[in-house]
């Protein structure tokens, strides 16, 4: 499932990044899409001058060009070789330099334990089937007293969502069913991605077990309007303003 998501994300990734990747900007570090809080609103990351940071499942690596000019040494990972060929191509017009890697979050060998300062990610965990490994991956490259900070669509939201709005017969209905989804973006386009369902203990618990810390976690609401966002439209983002319908959590290294 790995290599579909590689494969697919590779025929997505230039209309993805000419639609919604387009909005994102590459001066403010952003979770999710415009509606929502960018990170100088809630001050998880804070100031990366002088920091080396690794964003994982980076996509064209919008908040690590962001990082970038605010002075940190930014490393970007994706599974997907046409993302960080965007990543490559949006750096250069950006005039930053990052260090682009292709590979899995599941698995960051490439880097040397305690490398980084902060490990990053922006709603792409989804999209990997060993979230622990994730965790422990993360966990081992963070130097001590380093942060992980990831944001992922909150399962609340998942469930409500589809029982209100969606109405998708192959979407699960309860709140603790897991596992595996496979869904077509663009009906007809034959683009077949998989994500993982989690409950909000599968998603902290394997934190804990690599040894991290739960430092913050938020649930933002959106904070500017539909009109300003090309990915959730405004009956989406009407029940976001009642319901979680992102998570974000910062955990740390001891040390």
């Amino acid at each position: 499932m790995r290599d579909e998501n590689r494969q697919a994300w590779n025929r997505r990734a230039r209309k993805y990044q000419a639609e919604a990747g387009s909005s994102l900007p590459t001066d403010r570090i952003h979770y999710a899409s415009p509606a929502f809080p960018y990170d100088d609103e809630l001050g998880l990351v804070g100031d990366v001058g002088g920091r080396d940071v690794l964003e994982i499942g980076c996509g064209a690596a919008q908040c690590g060009i962001a990082m970038a000019k605010q002075g940190a040494r930014v490393t970007g990972l994706d599974l997907s070789e046409e993302q960080l060929a965007c990543a490559r191509e949006l750096a250069a017009r950006e005039g930053v330099s990052l260090r682009l890697v292709h590979g899995s979050m599941e698995d960051l060998s490439a880097f040397a334990d305690a490398s980084f300062d902060l490990v990053f990610s922006a709603c792409a965990l989804g999209y990997v089937a060993d979230w622990a490994a994730v965790c422990r991956e993360a966990g081992r490259v963070l130097r001590p007293g380093g942060a992980f900070v990831f944001s992922t669509s909150h399962p609340v939201f998942q469930v409500v969502a589809n029982r209100e709005l969606w109405h998708d017969p192959t979407y699960p209905t309860s709140y603790f069913a897991r596992g595996p989804l496979r869904w077509e973006w663009d009906e007809g386009s034959g683009v077949w991605f998989t994500e993982y369902k989690r409950t909000l203990g599968d998603l902290l618990n394997p934190l804990a077990a690599a040894g991290l810390l739960l430092e913050r976690l938020e649930e933002p609401q959106p904070v500017r309007p539909a009109a300003e966002d090309p990915y959730w439209d405004a009956e989406q983002l009407a029940l976001a303003r009642e319901l979680p319908l992102l998570l974000i959590v910062k955990a740390r290294r001891p040390g």
